[in-house]
């Protein structure tokens, strides 16, 4: 493997996109150009808009999070799992990995706000051995968690599950877990995770704390939050405390004040649970502490705020930290010489792809209207070719002719063209290969509107052209509906005719063609 790809190869994040970047190139011994990259994902997207998205971030995302997946949780947990998520902003792409199993298990999500203004994710589980297939599901918690809707895609199509038995599936619950651990603040986290996390700071292991926590699960223990004076607060292993870097505490004394699971032991409280919190509480010099305290303790060493069961417990903090792939000289070099060949390429059209994804995906929805496919065309005429200086909608001319749009190119002999939009899921042609009557009747009505500016020159509307007749375009339907035979009849019909007929793939080809221009590496469009 060639060191270039090397530096991925320790998190499975790295592995799945080595695979993807030998997928590209045809070789693993670079990484792909801009251009590669969008040459493949372009048609991709217009296959399946959703796995295109999921390519794209797998490519760009920054490194991954190590998380411990649980194939099965309470539905109580499930539940506390969907409230943390619809409380926060979407995290708009995202990557966790659990390699503790005999294979390592990768989950890829990607979030976005719903018309409810609620957050929504699209989630694909991977193996490195199946990739690219995976397991691919739909999260769409509610403010009212009942309301929340989990789905995952099956041969049969979607199947949804209520909240008892998405905590009964592995993929839901995988999925969910992955998007809890990337959330700002505090989060619900499930103890069975507690329990499998494998890190540096992990605490060593109080058998008494997991007893008495267990009851305290089992609503046999009683808890009581409150404050005690610091003195009478000790450490499970002071030894381990010591280790600890204070640089991390320090970046964590926001939370001392959600207060420290203790119990007594007869002597002093143990705090066996939260040493950072614990530390934090040093640095601050408080002389009393927040604590939640499981079980007895002695009359008046805690000034008691509350007493309860488990919802008194504070909540786990778990620092975590992005999984980044190695730093090698050779990367260092390739850097620097991507940044000498960028100086004298193009800017990286950014808005343009961002443009190009959109109407993709708008393409890919299948029950677009004309009206939506309008209003996107028209906030980036660019897409209408990259020649024409004005976009004009909805134009009357004549007695009751409308254009949807008028292009117009001022050159040195000025351009006209008008364009029928219909809608992109109608058929070009009937099982006898005959046109359709929705292409039919489209051509004949941008032909009336022809012989029109042919008869009254003098029209407003074509009178800039200074006498030039305008052409006709009718964009309408999918290149994928067409098989070979009927694009050669399309493209002969088209020779015949003043009026040319094209689909919406072929209107987005050509603006990807304008794209991959301005990517400019070097190498032939």
């Amino acid at each position: 493997m060639h060191a270039l790809l090397e530096q991925y190869r320790h998190t499975l994040l790295g592995r799945l996109r080595t695979k993807l970047f030998s997928q590209i190139t045809g070789t693993t011994d670079r990484l792909p150009t801009q251009k590669e990259l969008w040459r493949f994902l372009m048609p991709e997207w217009k296959r399946n808009a959703l796995a295109a998205s999921l390519y794209f971030h797998l490519v760009h995302l920054g490194g991954s999070r190590r998380v411990a997946f649980p194939t099965s949780l309470s539905p109580a947990v499930l539940s506390a799992c969907l409230q943390d998520i619809v409380a926060r902003e979407p995290v708009w792409s995202l990557f966790a990995e659990d390699d503790s199993g005999d294979e390592a298990i990768g989950c890829l999500a990607i979030g976005h706000t719903r018309p409810s203004g609620e957050p929504g994710y699209y989630a694909a589980i991977f193996t490195e051995r199946e990739f690219p297939k995976g397991g691919f599901l739909s999260i769409a918690p509610a403010t009212k968690i009942i309301e929340s809707h989990i789905a995952q895609l099956g041969s049969a199509g979607w199947i949804e599950f209520n909240i008892p038995e998405a905590a009964c599936e592995p993929g839901p619950c995988i999925a969910l877990t992955a998007i809890q651990q990337y959330l700002p603040g505090v989060v619900h986290v499930p103890l069975q995770q507690i329990e499998n996390l494998r890190s540096a700071d992990k605490p060593p292991t109080d058998p008494e704390l997991m007893r008495r926590l267990e009851l305290v699960m089992r609503g046999k223990l009683q808890l009581s939050k409150g404050t005690v004076s610091r003195d009478l607060v000790r450490l499970f292993d002071e030894d381990f405390g010591n280790r600890l870097d204070r640089r991390t505490v320090a970046r964590l004394l926001d939370r001392v004040d959600d207060g420290l699971l203790v119990y007594w032991n007869g002597k002093y409280f143990v705090c066996s649970d939260d040493y950072y919190g614990y530390l934090g509480y040093q640095l601050l010099e408080r002389d009393r502490v927040n604590v939640v305290v499981m079980g007895d303790f002695p009359r008046g060493s805690v000034k008691v705020k509350r007493r309860g069961h488990e919802e008194l417990l504070p909540p786990v903090l778990i620092r975590r930290d992005l999984v980044r792939p190695g730093e090698t000289q050779e990367l260092h070099e390739w850097r620097a010489r991507e940044q000498q060949s960028q100086e004298r390429r193009l800017a990286t059209p950014t808005d343009l792809i961002a443009r190009w994804v959109g109407f993709a995906d708008l393409l890919s929805d299948g029950n677009s209207s004309e009206r939506e496919l309008h209003q996107y065309l028209l906030s980036c005429p660019i897409m209408l070719g990259a020649n024409w200086d004005k976009v004009e909608s909805e134009v009357w001319f004549g007695p009751s002719y409308k254009a949807d749009l008028v292009l117009r190119a001022n050159r040195a002999l000025p351009t006209v063209r008008l364009v029928e939009l219909e809608r992109a899921n109608h058929r070009l042609f009937t099982k006898d290969l005959h046109e359709t009557d929705e292409i039919t009747h489209a051509v004949q009505q941008v032909s009336d509107w022809i012989r029109y500016c042919r008869q009254n020159p003098g029209d407003p509307v074509i009178a800039a052209s200074q006498g030039v007749t305008p052409d006709g375009v009718v964009i309408i339907g999918r290149s994928e509906t067409l098989n070979s035979k009927e694009r050669d009849i399309l493209a002969h019909n088209n020779q015949g005719r003043d009026v040319k007929v094209i689909t919406y793939d072929e209107l987005l080809d050509d603006f990807g063609t304008l794209i991959l221009h301005r990517l400019d590496d070097g190498t032939e469009v």
